[in-house]
């Protein structure tokens, strides 16, 4: 599944399935010392030994170095507590009723033990190690603790491995005041508040552990310095995925945290943490949330990935923000004036970060948007075109169409058409090809133009398909391990031959007699595409041998034309031509010629009888009226 980080999720049962593992001999100590190392992280389904394979025994505390012998030589533990030789515990089943004191505990010793494959239920803490130095919790299931699964205080050089901690009352484990602890491969789930709480504690680690489905925090530090967490799988937690307070210095790397119920990681008042090689997805707040008093953060090589508020939000000064992934939060788009990252705090810089909604253009083929990624208050003065490979988390990117783009709605074409869209990003490096489809708005059926496309443009023929009817487009990225990713669908276009009708000419249109000035008028031109239309008027007295333009640019579809343009004979014509964009032109003459006779007639009449005097004020009149 593309959402799912590789070689990391389990599925966990709800219920305890109970078999039979290997059976060790108590007595031998190499064995002991092994059996952790048995119990991989994927047999961790709650699978442990029979409780019948297991030795009942009643709860165990000890104190100091000497108790822990003594008791060691009555119980036949193998082992002298030294280093090379530790204290052996093993497959011991041990209950105590919740809140009612602890099945294991452990204090003031600094011996080397280890407590091997064993089931401790119950109490205030299934185990409870105070002021003890040298220990190992391998391989063992506990759970049913009404305050912590494991606590362990004031203690130094401890080690939790291969451990089931599920079903506490409280916080999973809780480290207070401790110093160089190491959690690794351990299943800590289905606890009431944190999976894992650590106080007051530095130089530690929490390493390729499960944490998941506990009610509050994944894991929270609190004024704890200089610690590691590494390689976890923290999801499905009822707050953050993993949360710092007053912890300095941390180092945070190659952890999946997803599907936590607010946000994947938030830190606070926690000066130069160190976030590199995580992924970060699909939580409803931010994928991180770096608050103020947090300075000096570098993160580097970090995967955000559906994210609903922001991938990444940081009021912290000073910080370097470089070569992440940032793919699909906030909903940005190359449509809306969001983005996927906010920054108010004090000169941070974002360099050369990967944005899915913005890698175009590219004009010189560097590898680098050509334009800076503009977010909250700051940006990124160089935006990758490709994502960044990680072995995190396999994710295809969506290609964006960019022509015909969403500033297109309602576009017109004929004929080709050339797509263009986005290059698509493979985080796991795999070959992309492309495929174009088209949707008939009179139906619901996506229809193939093209498949296989290795580049990012094609041009249509869109002749074959049917004329006079909208359409959509949309382009599929695929990858070789059969993930694809869809573009958002292209706007509505219309299939159309781009035509104007003629502007028919209605008056004059042949016969009339006309006096004095007149208006002409004629039925608009209609363009196809609906651009915008003009026309020009030209007049004819010899019956068409000759036109004379006497009007341009006209918007109207009625012009007022003088007399005095025509002669006084019935061989006068009137043209209109149209012209629309793309240099489309349609005209229409009148029907037939028409006559200009009116008062002007009767004056010619009367100076003409006044002899030559009258022919020759006539002949003035008629030129200043024919060239005025």
């Amino acid at each position: 599944m593309e959402n799912m980080p590789i070689g990391i999720r389990h599925h966990f049962h709800k219920t305890i399935i109970l078999i039979v593992l290997l059976s060790l001999s108590v007595a031998d100590c190499s064995q002991c010392m092994t059996t952790g190392s048995m119990l991989s992280q994927q047999s961790m389904v709650d699978t442990f030994v029979s409780s019948a394979s297991y030795q009942e025994h009643d709860p165990i505390s000890i104190q100091g170095n000497a108790e822990f012998a003594s008791l060691a030589s009555s119980e036949s533990w193998p082992g002298n507590g030294s280093e090379s030789n530790p204290y052996c515990i093993h497959g011991l089943n041990i209950t105590e009723e919740p809140g009612a004191g602890y099945p294991f505990r452990i204090r003031d010793t600094t011996v080397f033990f280890i407590l091997n494959g064993s089931l401790l239920f119950g109490g205030i803490a299934a185990i409870r190690l105070s002021n003890v130095t040298n220990a190992r919790i391998n391989g063992s299931l506990v759970k049913d603790s009404s305050q912590h699964g494991i606590m362990i205080d004031y203690c130094h050089s401890i080690s939790l491995n291969k451990n089931v901690i599920k079903s506490s009352r409280g916080r999973g484990i809780y480290l207070y005041r401790a110093e160089d602890m190491l959690i690794e491969n351990c299943d800590i789930h289905s606890c009431k508040d944190r999976g894992i709480l650590i106080d007051y504690t530095e130089t530690s680690i929490v390493r390729n552990c499960s944490i998941h489905e506990n009610s509050r925090d994944g894991m929270h530090l609190r004024d704890s310095n200089s610690n590691i967490i590494q390689e976890n799988s923290i999801f499905e937690n009822g707050h953050m995925g993993i949360t710092l307070g007053n912890a300095d210095e941390c180092n945070i790397s190659g952890n999946s945290i997803f599907n936590n119920s607010v946000s994947g990681m938030d830190i606070g008042d926690s000066f130069g943490p160190n976030i590199i090689d995580n992924v970060l997805h699909n939580h409803i707040g931010a994928g991180l949330h770096i608050s103020g008093g947090s300075d000096n953060a570098t993160v580097n090589n970090n995967t955000f990935y559906r994210n609903t508020a922001f991938a990444l939000r940081t009021h912290t000064n000073n910080g370097l923000f470089s070569m992440n992934n940032f793919i699909e939060n906030a909903n940005a788009s190359p449509v809306n004036d969001r983005a996927q990252a906010s920054d108010v705090g004090v000169n941070n810089h974002f360099v050369s970060n990967f944005w899915d909604e913005w890698v175009f253009p590219d004009e010189n083929s560097d590898g680098i948007v050509d334009n800076s990624y503009d977010m909250y208050e700051n940006m990124d003065p160089s935006p990758k075109v490709k994502a960044y490979h990680t072995n995190r988390i396999h994710i295809l990117t969506k290609p964006w169409l960019v022509n015909p783009n969403y500033t297109m709605e309602g576009y017109f074409f004929y004929g080709e058409l050339n797509i263009s869209w986005t290059p698509a990003s493979d985080t796991f490096d795999h070959e992309i090809t492309y495929s174009l489809h088209y949707l008939n708005n009179k139906t619901s059926e996506w229809n193939n133009i093209a498949t296989g496309l290795a580049n990012t443009s094609y041009l249509w023929n869109a002749v074959a398909v049917q004329q006079n009817v909208s359409y959509r487009i949309r382009v599929e990225s695929h990858c070789e391990n059969n993930l694809e990713k869809t573009s958002p669908e292209g706007p509505f276009l219309h299939i159309i031959e781009h035509t104007l009708s003629p502007p028919t000419v209605l008056h004059p249109n042949g016969g009339e007699i006309i006096s004095n000035e007149f208006e002409m008028r004629w039925k608009e031109a209609r363009d196809s595409w609906n651009y915008s239309v003009t026309y020009n008027v030209w007049i004819s007295s010899d019956e068409g041998d000759t036109w004379f333009q006497i009007a341009e640019g006209l918007e109207k579809t009625a012009y007022v034309i003088s007399e005095s343009h025509f002669v006084e004979a019935n061989t006068n014509l009137v043209k209109v031509v149209a012209y629309s964009e793309e240099n489309l032109k349609s005209e229409d003459v009148c029907d037939g010629p028409f006559r200009v006779r009116g008062i002007n007639t009767m004056v010619y009449t009367v100076l003409g009888s006044m002899g030559l005097l009258g022919i020759a004020a006539a002949l003035i009149i008629l030129l200043f009226r024919r060239f005025r």
